[in-house]
C-alpha cells in the first residue's frame, strides 16, 4: 500500500487551519510527521486517523445516529 507524503500548507489547506497550528500539533506529538532535515512530510494515511480521532458527534448524538449519518454521506 502506498500513502502520499502531505506537505504542512497542504495538511493545512485539508484542515482549513493555519500552518502555524499545523506545525503546533506537530510539535507537541499530536500529529505524526515525518522529517527529512529541515522538510517535514505529514502521511496521508496518518493524518486520516488522526482526523478519525479526532472527530466528535454533536452533542447528545448517539454512536447509532452518527453511524447513519455517515453511511448516508458516503
Amino acid at each position: 500500500m502506498t500513502t502520499q507524503a502531505l506537505k504542512v500548507p497542504e495538511v493545512a489547506r485539508r484542515l482549513t487551519l493555519s500552518r502555524c497550528t499545523v506545525y503546533v500539533a506537530i510539535q507537541r506529538g499530536e500529529l505524526p510527521c515525518i522529517r527529512f532535515g529541515r522538510a517535514v512530510r505529514v502521511l496521508e494515511a496518518d493524518l486520516d486517523t488522526w482526523i478519525e480521532q479526532h472527530r466528535q458527534a454533536p452533542s447528545g448524538w448517539t454512536d447509532e445516529a452518527v453511524a447513519a449519518l455517515m453511511e448516508s454521506i458516503e
